[in-house]
């Protein structure tokens, strides 16, 4: 998953970033740098188990 689809997801679904990083068992400065992306000085690749997790709440969460 790219930054891009994880930041689209989160808005989507309309949690604020730290209610995303919550709701994803992560810090809200991991949430900062996923979404900054891996080519960002502060960024970094999402983890497949993260990513994994994003996608299923998506998915669970119903019709928006």
């Amino acid at each position: 998953m790219d930054q891009n689809t994880f930041r689209e997801i989160r808005t989507r679904l309309g949690f604020t970033q730290r209610e995303w990083a919550k709701a994803l068992g992560v810090g809200l400065s991991s949430v900062n740098a996923y979404e900054a992306g891996p080519e960002h000085h502060s960024g970094h690749a999402i983890p497949e188990p993260v990513a994994r997790l994003a996608f299923f709440v998506a998915k669970n969460r119903g019709p928006l």
